[in-house]
């Protein structure tokens, strides 16, 4: 759980620019990425249309909507990204 800023970065491991919540205990590079399962995940943020057990659906539609709202709010001012545990 946490308040983190949100900056972009270029991730070499998807070849493209993806959100990254900065100051993360425990962790370097938490980013906000395409993906459907756990698997997928290391540690980062996956967004979805749809969820299941251990699953997100239509990941890439969800990110190709996302990402440019962050884009955009970045080209005026900080942008920040609140984690709160589900069961809380």
């Amino acid at each position: 759980e946490g308040r983190y800023e949100i900056t972009l970065y270029d991730s070499p491991r998807f070849k493209m620019k993806v959100p990254l919540l900065g100051n993360v205990p425990g962790h370097e590079y938490v980013e906000i990425h395409p993906g459907n399962f756990e698997i997928d995940t290391h540690d980062c943020l996956l967004p979805g249309i749809t969820f299941g057990i251990d699953y997100v659906g239509s990941s890439r539609d969800a990110f190709d909507k996302l990402f440019p709202l962050i884009d955009q709010e970045l080209n005026t001012k900080q942008v920040f990204i609140t984690i709160k545990n589900a069961g809380a």
